[in-house]
């Protein structure tokens, strides 16, 4: 009863200081639903008090026409707010260009021991967005080439669709090409982004193999007034600070700084979310401020920055992982002033120094050190050694900051404290098995609680544990690395993809190899197996690949093959060795018996082979290149030809060598 009591009176006491909040702010006597609907509407206000307005700067206007009302039994007049044409004629093609965060985890396993710092960019969206001059919609035009492009600047409001290619020696490649499972950042392919992205892809020494189009919209960004959001997020700063840091109306301003983005996006992709007043699950509806060139500038251009400074650190560095507006890095603070000198950190510094005048240039803020990382995937990262005090700069002062966690969406119990959930995710991940099942508990949702007319619980589910890498990069060089007293574990670092068609095959391939049994990548052998797997499949046509076994397919498919072309004596299989293996009643011409053939193969030649499997590929026709050009089939051939068949025809028995495979090409 007391806790039933005490709930209900903080969400009493919290509603009426949010509507009186409200009405302060905007006159208006209402509890708004979110918190981000108060940002769009004191935006909007902003808007209008500067004598700016909404509708131009957005890009929309409004439109009456008659509809026929089966309620009314009449024709009413129902106000409407599309883009103008100008811009409503390219929004498909504008909203292409949008794109989330770069996330990408470099490197699988436990690292070697180091200082590793936790960078982020500082109010990374509220500062990109003050980059944004006044559009004039009217002036948007189509861009003819590439170089009318590069006549642009990098906070101009300009986007297009180019082929690309990157020089093998790009770590970071930075243009995004678009999936299922995200964004990638191939060598090469596609992309459809802002000039800012472009540009830094330019200086890096990538080669635009295609321009196929583009669109401009002239910007005004002149003096005091001509930015968009520059003031109203100027204003949001200097509130906050008029608050303690951690209370309420500092969190407060903070928020709305920082949602005023996600409302720049809403409804540009595709988001269902449970509607309470009709009681269903709708389509998420664009708000007032939505406009896809916003939105695809603030995100180009943050990923723009993360990639010019990533790429413009010391080779010998090493980068772990990147989220959204941060990255984890061994790279000192020296490292990253001198990384921090392109073009695109200069506007940056410039943006943060006008929303915030008392603001030096800074670009990044440390927010955690550790001594040793542990990563798997994106947003899966956790800490094996923490960072020592004296590692820390001043302003980092609690224990949280020496552990770095990003559970991957794996959940822990509420009661522990970080350092508790970082042991628990880090024993999960050396000690998982491809059936390890995971005890979590998940609070109910919105839809539940309103239809079971219920609180906010939590329920328990029991989920597969699924901790292996994401294969959005390639691995490049491997090893097995021990740490405590765990076995030792896998290790590797990445590469790009070449293109975003090796990443669409690894990815099915990879779902294929767990189709009839889970695997875990935890010893070098594991992932050998998995490599012999892709290679095996990535070297036959398709019609082969729907038969080959995901366990040793290269191997059983050369004795089914070996098998069918010895019954019918083809491919120089009619001809023995003499005395093959020092045995005396084996001689050139001798037809051997099924049982024998069986024998030689699997007692001298190492390929697991019966009776029962050369018996029946008794009525099967030979059909040539169907065996995977592995290493590991090449050689066995070689073996078969020099102790068996000497005038075996190898090559009518491999299929074509794959262009690419996962054989890593050296040694952590």
């Amino acid at each position: 009863k007391d806790y039933g009591i005490s709930v209900s009176e903080i969400c009493t006491e919290y509603s009426l200081k949010l509507i009186k909040l409200y009405f302060d702010l905007t006159g208006r006597f209402l509890l708004p639903l979110t918190l981000t609907s108060i940002g769009v509407d004191l935006l909007v206000k902003h808007w209008d008090e500067s004598s700016m307005d909404p509708k131009k700067l957005i890009g929309t206007e409004t439109h009456t026409e008659r509809q026929w009302s089966n309620r009314l039994g009449r024709y009413v007049r129902v106000k409407d707010t599309p883009y103008v044409k100008k811009l409503f004629w390219s929004y498909d093609f504008l909203r292409e260009c949008y794109h989330g965060g770069r996330n990408e985890q470099y490197y699988f396993g436990p690292q070697k021991e180091d200082i590793w710092y936790d960078y982020d960019l500082q109010s990374c969206y509220p500062s990109t967005m003050s980059l944004i001059g006044i559009p004039d919609w009217e002036g948007l035009k189509f861009i003819d080439s590439l170089q009318e492009l590069f006549s642009y600047k990098p906070v101009d409001l300009a986007f297009a669709n180019v082929d690309f290619e990157f020089p093998e020696h790009v770590r970071f490649p930075c243009l995004p090409v678009r999936t299922d499972q995200g964004i990638i950042f191939p060598r090469k392919g596609n992309t459809t982004t802002h000039i800012s992205e472009l540009f830094v892809a330019k200086g890096l020494g990538c080669r635009f193999t295609g321009f196929n189009e583009g669109r401009f919209i002239p910007s005004k960004r002149d003096g005091r007034g001509n930015r968009v959001f520059q003031d109203f997020l100027k204003d949001c700063v200097a509130k906050r600070k008029e608050h303690d840091k951690g209370t309420l109306m500092n969190l407060f301003w903070k928020e709305i700084a920082n949602s005023t983005y996600g409302k720049l996006a809403q409804g540009l992709r595709k988001r269902r979310v449970f509607n309470l007043e009709e009681d269903d699950v709708k389509d998420l509806e664009p708000s007032k401020v939505t406009n896809p060139v916003f939105a695809s500038f603030v995100t180009s251009f943050a990923r723009g920055v993360l990639s010019e400074i990533m790429n413009s650190l010391p080779k010998d560095k090493v980068i772990f992982s990147v989220t959204t507006d941060g990255f984890l890095t061994n790279a000192n603070e020296q490292d990253i002033v001198d990384s921090t000198k392109g073009v695109l950190s200069r506007y940056y510094k410039s943006a943060r120094v006008k929303i915030d005048p008392n603001q030096d240039e800074t670009v990044y803020e440390i927010k955690h050190v550790i001594r040793r990382p542990l990563g798997w995937r994106t947003r899966g990262q956790a800490t094996l050694d923490p960072g020592l005090k004296k590692d820390l700069p001043s302003y980092l002062t609690k224990d949280d900051e020496r552990v770095v966690l990003a559970k991957g969406g794996i959940k822990t119990p509420k009661d522990m404290d970080k350092s508790q959930q970082n042991d628990r995710i880090v024993k999960y991940f050396f000690e998982r098995e491809p059936d390890t099942q995971v005890s979590m508990t998940l609070g109910i949702g919105i839809r539940d609680m309103w239809r079971g007319e219920t609180d906010f619980v939590d329920k328990e589910v029991q989920k597969t544990l699924s901790m292996e890498f994401d294969w959005k990069r390639k691995p490049l060089n491997y090893g097995e690395l021990k740490v405590r007293d765990f076995d030792p574990h896998l290790i590797f670092d990445t590469n790009p993809w070449d293109s975003e068609e090796q990443f669409f095959q690894i990815r099915s391939l990879w779902e294929e190899y767990n189709k009839k049994s889970r695997h875990v990548l935890k010893t070098m052998n594991d992932y050998d197996q998995f490599a012999e797997f892709v290679e095996n499949k990535l070297s036959l046509d398709t019609i082969s690949q729907k038969y080959l076994r995901t366990e040793d397919g290269g191997i059983k498919r050369l004795r089914q093959s070996l098998s069918i072309a010895w019954r019918h004596r083809k491919c120089g299989t009619h001809i023995n060795k003499n005395k093959s293996f020092g045995l005396i009643d084996i001689f050139p011409k001798k037809k051997l018996g099924k049982k024998e053939f069986a024998g030689l193969l699997n007692d001298y030649l190492e390929i697991p082979c019966t009776f029962k499997d050369v018996d029946n590929v008794r009525n099967k026709e030979f059909v040539p290149n169907q065996v995977p050009n592995t290493e590991e089939t090449r050689n066995k051939l070689m073996e078969v030809k020099f102790h068996l068949f000497p005038e075996l025809q190898i090559d009518q028995f491999l299929a074509k060598e794959s262009d690419w495979n996962i054989y890593t090409s050296g040694k952590i």
